[in-house]
Order: structure tokens, then C-alpha cells, then sequence
């Protein structure tokens, strides 16, 4: 890992009544890998600095997912309830009960890591 990685633990694995233990480690975007995101889901900046989402919702979360999975650098997450594990980026694709993980990975991502400080 380097500093410019960050090991995440989704809110599915903290708490007292987790589900799945683990985290995902992720390359932290640049800025100018950020704003070309933010671009190509069509996100806006209002004026006073602030992120403005499209319209269509749903469509938004589907690039915006597709946009982030090369961030992942490591998954490594173990379902409590059955065991299986989940080891991969192909995981977090084909699974559905995945996809919330995902989904919060990707707005993770969207709203900007700093290094070492989440």
C-alpha cells in the first residue's frame, strides 16, 4: 500500500449489528481523475462550491459505479451470516447483496478521499 491508497470499511461491517466483516482498499483519484468523473456522470459545481446531482437519479449511480471500480485496489469481505467470502471486483459486480457497497464506495469516491484522514 502507498499514501495514496485508503483501506475502507463499509458501514455493513462496523457497528454492533453488522453483516459482512472486511473492508475494501482504494486508489485515491487525483483531482483532475475527479473532476473528469464528476464530468462524465454529469454532476455539476454550483457557485458556491458545491456538488449538484443530475436528474436522473438511477442512471447517475449506475456510471458513477461503473466510473469507480478501477479505484479498487483490494476487497477483502466475509458475509457473517452464511461465510462466503468475497474477494474481488467481479464480486462486488455480480452480486446483488454487494451492491450497497458499491453504491457507497462509488459516492465515497465521488465526494473525495484525503489521504489518511477518513
Amino acid at each position: 500500500m502507498n499514501k495514496y491508497t485508503f483501506t475502507y470499511k463499509p458501514i455493513c461491517c462496523q457497528g454492533d449489528e453488522k453483516t459482512y466483516e472486511g473492508h475494501v482498499v482504494l486508489r485515491v483519484p487525483s483531482i483532475d481523475e475527479r473532476l473528469d468523473l464528476m464530468s462524465r456522470i454529469g454532476v455539476e459545481i454550483n457557485k458556491d462550491g458545491e456538488i449538484e446531482l443530475p436528474k436522473a437519479q438511477l442512471l447517475m449511480s449506475k456510471n458513477l459505479i461503473s466510473e469507480s471500480w478501477k479505484f479498487y485496489e483490494e476487497v477483502k469481505l466475509k458475509c457473517l451470516a452464511d461465510g462466503q467470502e468475497f474477494g474481488s471486483v467481479d464480486d462486488l459486480k455480480f452480486y446483488p447483496q454487494l451492491t450497497s457497497i458499491a453504491t457507497e464506495v462509488s459516492r465515497l469516491l465521488l465526494n473525495g478521499i484525503r489521504p489518511g484522514k477518513n
